[in-house]
């Protein structure tokens, strides 16, 4: 943790993922509504969490072929993004990149003083391996359950389709 963030009145945490297909499938127009969605959910996050007063920490997984961190990684998420535009191509591991988001999912990661974590995945569907998608979902969504209730898990989970 910085030490601007211990000395500020900011007191909790919010950690945002976003997953982002990168695959040959989101070629042109959908390529394109993703570079712009990312330059404009990057700036609302970070206004809304200066106006909220907690710190934001974002991650960010380009996934094709394979799944790679981009901005952040498993243990440090920043605080600020300046948003360069990705191109398609590749294949469609979906399932990569939902492992590294969960990978992020310990409260050593993620601190104790914090909002639900939330993950964002934009993709145009076509997932290489079906089912390892599924089963990676489930571990996800398993990852954070509450030890109170284990039917409440702790992640908001967004998919966003193109």
């Amino acid at each position: 943790m910085c030490d601007e963030f211990e000395n500020s009145s900011i007191r909790y945490q919010l950690n945002l993922i976003y997953l982002l297909d990168t695959s040959g499938s989101m070629y042109g127009e959908a390529i394109n509504q993703l570079n712009v969605a990312m330059a404009e959910a990057i700036q609302v996050a970070e206004e809304a969490a200066k106006e909220m007063e907690i710190q934001l920490l974002m991650r960010v997984v380009e996934f094709n072929t394979a799944a790679k961190w981009l901005f952040g990684d498993t243990r440090h998420g920043v605080e600020h993004i300046d948003w360069t535009p990705l191109s398609a191509n590749g294949g469609t591991d979906t399932a990569g990149a939902i492992d590294l988001a969960r990978g992020v999912m310990h409260r050593e990661f993620l601190g104790e003083r914090n909002y639900r974590p939330v993950v964002i995945l934009i993709t145009d569907g076509e997932s290489n391996n079906p089912q390892r998608t599924v089963e990676a979902v489930a571990s996800l969504k398993a990852s954070l359950r509450s030890s109170k209730d284990p039917s409440k898990d702790k992640i908001t989970r967004i998919a966003i389709g193109v």
